[in-house]
């Protein structure tokens, strides 16, 4: 998760999915992503107001990038000025002191890498018993919540009503296609000359192209 981007910068709606960022100045969800006429008035922005608002209550665990760069002052530059004090009263020299430094910075940056990671598998596990608990309601209008990787970063709305409406077009192109076909050949059996077969295939092509 990165603390110092206020907002996520992915694209928040497409064709088939809807992806509403988190500010993580403010820990929320950004409602102004999504609107009842980007998911054909399938559900309101109240409806969805409800999830994002359960949620925040996850988001609000992490770190507002004030926050992120205390902690950050607090373990890497605090320490350093702590460690670079024996110099002026020892007779420790500076490779010394950087190579313990180092050392400490390596253990910490390890440390923290795999607390944020625990932190952010949590929280998913805890954002998707939410999302059981409305899922179904969601899929009778043909929409579906997602949990991404990248959560808490953001959170997605799978239009599902989309993907049969294309899958539907589709089988009916694909029929329509071949009683074409099936038209042409019985219109070839019948042109017993076979003086009109060129005239057909450039018809065919003109359709299939349509």
């Amino acid at each position: 998760m990165s603390f110092f981007n206020s907002t996520s910068h992915t694209p928040s709606a497409t064709d088939l999915c809807i992806r509403i960022p988190l500010s993580k100045s403010t820990k929320k969800f950004d409602r102004s992503a999504y609107s009842s006429v980007i998911s054909s008035n399938k559900a309101s922005s109240e409806e969805i107001d409800q999830i994002l608002s359960h949620l925040e209550t996850i988001t609000n665990r992490f770190p507002t990038p004030s926050q992120a760069l205390k902690t950050y002052f607090r373990i890497f530059i605090f320490p350093w000025i702590i460690i670079n004090l024996p110099k002026v009263f020892s007779g420790l020299d500076g490779p010394h002191i950087v190579k313990i430094y180092i050392i400490y910075a390596l253990i910490m940056i390890y440390f923290l890498i795999n607390k944020n990671q625990h932190k952010r598998n949590h929280s998913k596990l805890e954002a998707m018993n939410i999302i059981k608990l409305y899922q179904s309601a969601f899929l009778a209008k043909g929409l579906r919540w997602l949990i991404p990787k990248d959560f808490p970063d953001l959170i997605e709305l799978h239009k599902e009503y989309r993907d049969t409406s294309r899958s539907r077009r589709k089988k009916r192109a694909h029929i329509h296609k071949e009683e074409i076909e099936i038209q042409v050949l019985e219109d070839s059996k019948e042109d017993e000359g076979g003086l009109h077969q060129p005239l057909l295939r450039q018809k065919v092509i003109k359709i299939l192209k349509v």
